[in-house]
């Protein structure tokens, strides 16, 4: 199962045991999601215990710096259910939230045992406000269904 935090820190770090082939997502594809920007955040990252939060800023913040946004990723980087692996599910069919409320159910999932209804009420508020957040949910959505198809390859070719 992959773990989120490994699937955006250390997706090219050979020594956490996975390997994506970032080549197979070329940011002149994606016109919502800034496939750029976050491959510059995740290449500058010094420490992988940031990944979620990172992961966090591009699906909710749409990696802009909203203070109150960036609050409750870092506020649930330790809360993150680590052992669900709903990054794991997820391939370019998956379809957009239809509402705010399976945010918030998918939200809370992902926090597992912990409680996060304040963060997870906070961030898809956040995210639901953007005019484009179904093209840009999908358009991450396929990133994620790309990098995991390499992902899987390495693994069967170990």
């Amino acid at each position: 199962m992959l773990l989120p935090f490994v699937l955006f820190g250390a997706l090219s770090i050979a020594s956490a045991g996975i390997v994506a082939d970032w080549s197979v997502i070329n940011p002149k594809d994606f016109k919502f999601f800034p496939v750029a920007e976050m491959l510059k955040v995740l290449k500058a990252q010094k420490d992988v215990g940031q990944s979620f939060v990172i992961f966090c800023q591009f699906v909710y913040c749409h990696g802009q710096g909203y203070e109150e946004c960036n609050k409750s990723c870092n506020a649930m980087k330790h809360a993150w259910d680590r052992e669900d692996g709903r990054i794991a599910k997820i391939d370019r069919r998956t379809k957009p939230f239809p509402d705010i409320d399976s945010c918030r159910q998918v939200c809370a999932i992902d926090c597992g045992k912990n409680v996060c209804d304040k963060e997870c009420a906070s961030l898809c508020a956040h995210h639901f406000s953007f005019e484009n957040r179904m093209q840009y949910e999908a358009e991450f959505y396929d990133m994620i269904g790309r990098l995991r198809k390499t992902i899987d390859l390495y693994r069967f070719t170990e």
